[in-house]
């Protein structure tokens, strides 16, 4: 082969290998460039509970990969802000829009592990006067019927518990009776729920609205500890 024909041939196989050296690198700088491009999303900035409101402490914007933002995550703040978490939330995930419910819709179809949704009949003056609403927590009150049971006592026995529903919310005249279907849908254990059923048909229950799940529970308030009576006296009766 000529001299000539040589330098054709080593030029030629110089400009293929400058071909493929480009075309790795271009295919090298596409892919780093769609790992380095970010958006911003939504993530859980600490562990949140069932049932929480939403607030703008609760949550906090990100940049993640393009490639590693969920279709379904939350892109603004305000989208989350005011929202009822659905269940638990780790801080650092990405917050998506299944996880979440407005205020006053309920959690349909969520209640956690072998829990059970209880509607309790109430009347809304028993439910801090009718403004609790699903995605709250309240306490319950037990009252006992005495001539049903024996004993005069209040005491409450349940703290923390969700409110997924309410039925006969709204404004009420306060001069008439609330309607017999006026209650709240609760989601309780199956031990409690057995509690709740004996408390309706030995007495009265009330809900308070309260905050976050935590024991709350006392020793109980009878005659003699709101009177404040030493031991088992009893206050005179006093006959017509």
């Amino acid at each position: 082969m000529s001299e000539g024909g040589i330098a054709l041939r080593a030029s030629r196989e110089t400009l293929i290998s400058l071909l493929v050296a480009l075309a790795a690198g271009g295919l090298a700088w596409l892919v780093i460039g769609q790992i380095t491009k970010t958006t911003s999303v939504v993530i859980v900035a600490k562990d949140v509970e069932p049932l929480t409101r939403l607030d703008a402490g609760l949550v906090k914007l990100a940049a993640v990969p393009v490639s590693a933002a969920h279709p379904k995550g939350l892109k603004r703040i305000d989208d989350a802000v005011g929202k009822r978490t659905i269940g638990p939330l780790t801080a650092g995930q990405q917050l998506l829009s299944t996880q979440l419910t407005d205020p006053g819709q309920g959690v349909k179809g969520w209640y956690p592990g072998s829990s059970v949704i209880m509607f309790v009949p109430m009347p809304q003056a028993r439910w801090a006067g009718g403004i609790v609403q699903a995605g709250d927590i309240v306490d319950l009150v037990f009252c006992t019927n005495e001539q049903r049971t024996g004993v005069s006592l209040a005491k409450v026995i349940l703290t923390g518990v969700p409110v997924v529903g309410q039925i006969g919310a709204g404004p009420r005249k306060w001069d008439s009776a609330a309607p017999d279907t006026a209650g709240l849908n609760l989601v309780l254990s199956t031990q409690d729920a057995e509690r709740i059923a004996f408390c309706l048909e030995n007495g009265t229950l009330y809900a308070c609205l309260s905050g976050k799940a935590g024991d709350r529970t006392g020793t109980g308030a009878s005659l003699q500890t709101v009177l404040g009576l030493p031991g088992g006296l009893q206050p005179a009766r006093v006959g017509r």
